[in-house]
């Protein structure tokens, strides 16, 4: 039991610490609005694949811990705890952008269509219905696979083939109602991570005593996750790149050592979510500061903007975490 505990401890430390990383590379992600820093971009983009490749690791893990959970239970607590935050940072972003475009740009309003229920009402928002769909789905998959050891290789297997097959497709064209295309184009891009994260999971008995005990494992994952993204920078469309990139990562927050450094940026990681579901409103904030004082379109303030929403974010989030009424908001 104690080495169960002591593992587990060890993956939260050192979870804690990637999870926050990831959650910085999204706001450069959303930072450069100019070419030179466009360029620079890519360098950020794994971190989307990650989450995903984690939220189906941890769900995984905690179905074999736990074979015997209810899917219906199941599914209305995922339905709570990822439906209620969502909806309220809907609203919230709804609202400040028509304010945005009303009183700063002068533009009309955001139109409302039913899709907005899908992808939310900012450009971060479609994780969480995607992290509920996948989640549903995922549950029956690794309930199978927890009925025998054969049934846990196989399906491991299964689906790592799948992931790498999906990785190297090119990217389909998607039609219909441009939210739904938008949906579909980011749930495409981050799949093979969905498999993978799965596949880690079930082999991570394994793989805990062989490649994550290597003191090799961190940096040949953090070199993982460097390569892809530079090879993003000459070529966007790489799914592949983004995925092995976000897998490179998986195995960084699987293998991190314990050190100062790493037990600092962990003790930040449960404002992380925070950070990813806020940031997109204090650039905001900062953008439309920055218009109104005619200072907008230059390399130093978009460079100067990331560390101000970082910090902008973190604050917020640590306003919410606190309070016991709003910390389901981030949680």
């Amino acid at each position: 039991m104690k080495t169960v505990q002591a593992g587990k401890a060890k993956i939260d430390s050192s979870f804690g610490a990637a999870r926050i990383l990831a959650s910085i590379a999204i706001v450069w992600v959303h930072t450069p609005r100019t070419d030179p820093l466009n360029r620079a971009m890519p360098l950020g983009v794994f971190a989307t694949a990650f989450f995903a490749a984690a939220a189906m690791f941890f769900l995984a893990r905690s179905l074999l811990r736990e074979p015997g959970r209810c899917y219906f239970a199941y599914t209305k607590h995922r339905i709570v705890r990822l439906g209620a935050p969502f909806l309220v940072w809907t609203a919230f972003y709804l609202a400040f952008r028509n304010v945005c475009r009303v009183y700063i740009t002068h533009e009309a309003p955001v139109f409302i269509d039913p899709w907005i229920l899908l992808v939310g009402s900012s450009l971060q928002l479609w994780f969480l219905p995607f992290l509920l769909i996948a989640s549903l789905i995922a549950f029956p998959i690794i309930k199978v696979a927890t009925r025998s050891s054969h049934n846990r290789h196989v399906t491991a297997i299964v689906l790592a083939v799948l992931g790498l097959v999906m990785a190297f497709i090119p990217l389909p064209t998607f039609h219909g109602p441009a939210d739904l295309a938008r949906f579909q184009r980011c749930v495409w891009l981050v799949t093979p991570c969905v498999m993978w994260g799965l596949s880690v999971a079930l082999y991570y008995d394994v793989l805990a005593v062989t490649v994550l005990r290597s003191k090799w494992a961190t940096p040949v994952g953090a070199a993982i996750t460097l390569v892809t993204m530079l090879c993003l920078c000459f070529d966007y469309g790489a799914v592949w790149a983004k995925n092995i990139g976000g897998l490179g990562w998986l195995l960084v927050s699987l293998s991190l050592p314990k050190t100062k450094t790493s037990e600092l940026l962990a003790k930040l990681a449960p404002l992380g979510f925070g950070l990813y579901l806020i940031h997109p409103f204090i650039q905001g904030v900062l953008r439309a500061m920055a218009q109104v004082l005619h200072a907008s379109g230059s390399v130093s303030i978009e460079l100067l903007f990331f560390p101000l929403t970082i910090t902008g974010a973190l604050a917020l989030s640590w306003v919410l975490y606190r309070n016991s009424r709003t910390a389901w908001l981030i949680a």
